[in-house]
């Protein structure tokens, strides 16, 4: 009744709003095939022992395969591997090589993170209260003449 819920972000009239938590970094994207540039949002709880971090990502193309990397360090590579867009993580990354997800037909996706298992170069981590993680969405942009990769924006989430 104090405005909580609204305050973070979710819906109170809706029990399966979550909250939303992180920082916006390298904020906008380039823009996509779309027109807009793709984002990605953190919802749900930065609590490690409830392990409910969500991810969404907003305005991609409709079917783009798309997957998610982390890392501890924010950074900025313009295009980076050939893409159009700029990785915006530093040092070394992890990838989320078995969880390949597309984008429905309105450009939106949907991760649901394993705090207990994060990918890193040198195999999955359990991520520890008081680390700060940044995502990004890597993705397939095969409605231009000559297929490209594409970057989200990316979204640090400090976490406790």
């Amino acid at each position: 009744l104090d405005g909580d819920e609204r305050d973070a972000g979710s819906d109170p009239a809706d029990p399966a709003s979550l909250p939303s938590i992180g920082q916006a970094v390298c904020s906008p994207a380039v823009a996509n095939s779309t027109g807009a540039p793709a984002a990605l949002t953190a919802a749900g709880s930065p609590v490690v022992e409830t392990n409910g971090v969500v991810l969404n990502g907003a305005n991609l193309p409709p079917g783009a395969p798309s997957l998610l990397v982390n890392s501890r360090v924010t950074g900025f590579i313009p295009g980076a591997g050939g893409s159009q867009g700029n990785l915006c993580l530093g040092g070394a990354f992890g990838r989320y090589n078995q969880d390949v997800r597309f984008a429905d037909p309105s450009g939106a996706l949907r991760f649901e993170l394993d705090l207990e298992a994060t990918p890193t170069p040198s195999g999955l981590v359990a991520v520890m209260a008081g680390e700060s993680w940044t995502f990004q969405a890597w993705y397939r942009d095969s409605v231009l003449s000559i297929p490209k990769s594409n970057f989200t924006d990316a979204v640090a989430v400090q976490l406790r």
